[in-house]
């Protein structure tokens, strides 16, 4: 890390008036700047095509300085999904950066130094017919356009931000989408750079993950009191997509096949439902079937509220889970060439997107999924329910998700007219001829107190309480405040 040339990188990225990532004809863009000994550029190809970059040239101005334009020698070429360095000079990327992949291109300007510089100044990428395809603008202070770059080459002005000169050299951006006002760039810390690889925040090129599977569903979290630390060692076996399919065959990715390791001393005491857990030096190993790993170190800690899923293999048994979530982790080391799927999870590792979701039950704590994302602005669930036959007329019901202290009612229609999901009331067949409230043997009044932890109830009706041969809808119903909530109506046939 250069510590003579401090960054004050100011910055608002604006594209031409068709604007790169989705829009731009090439789709390739200035992705990240690092102003540092020496300067490097990267370019990111965000389309889904190989694009010839002979010809192509970044200008790049320091102020009121213009450099010499570096012209992309013939025979460059940049993958989709590729990120490819131009570093300044003959020289080479210092040991405290964040080592790129080892298939990564780096290619050198052979002129420099202070080619970026670091208060206020410009860059512009611009094809073989001189179309500029990206135009960034850092700084507080006035500065020259590149000289392809003109006013119309803006979609909107320059939108400039507040300096903080406590921040790091180096500024990328964070999104997959251009508002051509600066506000999908950021500034980084001093040793968050990711040469050659996605910036926190992208995924592009690469498949749209939601979370891992893991071979047999769950492994157990194995603590070693002496050292307070705890290890976990799962095998990946399958991948969730962000459509629902999920893919269980390696040829498609070899990340299917390979493993996960978290290694994490836990700083203090955490609950036993984990509960205030925290690891300030975790350590997380993905390999892939192929020989090519990643590790990524950072802290790991749990999040404040318990989640409840509904499990087993009626699907009924309700279990409390906790998610650990990455916070900082920066890239320590790689081997090998990533696959598509390998760099999209270090890729949400770095960008503070993964969870390791762990089940808490008689069994012990267990990562069961690894969760690549999730909405903070998401609603929390509500009242979930399940209903399902459990063999000569007996059933079971699961519920989840309840508020504290509710009355729980279950609700149940017996030979139902209507499909289920377009009944009158909460989705069940209400009608007068097709419907029969049932309260099976419950405490006397017929409703359940829900203990005022964790929000869940299950309920298990003997054989013989259920006719042979129907169906029955059930939907569970709480009172809170007097105001009904109900769950999605469940169906099973008996």
């Amino acid at each position: 890390m250069n510590m003579h040339k401090y960054a004050t990188l100011i910055l608002a990225a604006m594209l031409l008036a068709a604007p790169a990532w989705g829009q731009s004809p090439s789709g390739v863009v200035i992705n990240e700047v690092f102003t540092g000994n020496p300067d490097w550029v990267e370019i990111a190809n965000t389309s889904g095509t190989t694009r010839v970059l002979d010809g192509w040239q970044l200008q790049a101005v320091f102020g009121y300085t213009l450099y010499p334009a570096y012209v992309f020698p013939s025979g460059t070429s940049i993958a989709p999904g590729e990120c490819l360095i131009v570093l300044e000079n003959t020289g080479s990327l210092v040991s405290v950066i964040n080592p790129p992949p080892p298939s990564a291109q780096i290619l050198n300007t052979i002129f420099g130094y202070g080619w970026i510089g670091t208060s206020t100044g410009s860059l512009a990428l611009v094809d073989q017919l001189g179309q500029v395809q990206d135009l960034l603008v850092f700084g507080t202070g006035p500065c020259l356009l590149p000289p392809s770059a003109t006013a119309l080459s803006f979609a909107d002005p320059v939108d400039r931000f507040g300096n903080d000169p406590a921040l790091g050299n180096v500024i990328y951006r964070a999104s997959e989408t251009d508002g051509d006002d600066g506000h999908d760039w950021q500034q980084g810390l001093n040793g968050s750079e990711t040469p050659g690889q996605p910036n926190p925040g992208q995924d592009f090129g690469l498949p749209a993950l939601h979370h891992l599977e893991l071979v047999g569903g769950s492994c157990p979290l194995v603590f070693d009191p002496q050292h307070q630390s705890f290890t976990v060692t799962a095998t990946i076996g399958g991948l969730a997509l962000a459509d629902g399919t999920i893919r269980s065959d390696p040829a498609w990715d070899p990340l299917i096949g390979g493993t996960i390791t978290v290694t994490a001393p836990i700083l203090g005491s955490a609950s036993a439902d984990l509960g205030g857990l925290i690891s300030t030096q975790a350590q997380v190993d993905f390999t892939d079937g192929c020989g090519a790993m990643a590790r990524v170190t950072g802290i790991i800690a749990a999040e404040g509220s318990l989640e409840q899923e509904l499990i087993g293999p009626l699907g009924t048994w309700p279990v409390n889970h906790r998610a650990l979530s990455t916070r900082g982790l920066v890239l320590t080391q790689t081997g090998g060439t990533a696959s598509p799927a390998l760099a999209a999870v270090t890729a949400a590792a770095l960008g503070a997107r993964l969870y390791f979701v762990i089940r808490l039950d008689d069994a012990g704590p267990r990562l069961v999924r690894v969760d690549l994302g999730r909405d903070p602005n998401a609603p929390a669930p509500g009242l979930s329910s399940r209903l399902a036959a459990a063999g000569q007329g007996a059933l079971e019901i699961g519920v989840i998700n309840a508020s504290m202290n509710a009355v729980i009612f279950n609700v149940f229609v017996i030979t139902p007219a209507l499909p289920l999901g377009q009944g009158p009331v909460a989705g069940i067949d209400w009608g007068p001829s097709q419907w029969q409230q049932v309260f099976l043997p419950l405490p006397s009044p017929p409703f359940h107190v829900n203990p005022a932890s964790p929000g869940q109830y299950h309920f298990s009706a003997p054989q013989g309480t259920v006719p042979p041969g129907i169906w029955l809808d059930h939907v569970a119903i709480q009172l809170i405040g007097g105001l009904p909530v109900f769950s999605p109506p469940t169906r099973a046939f008996f």
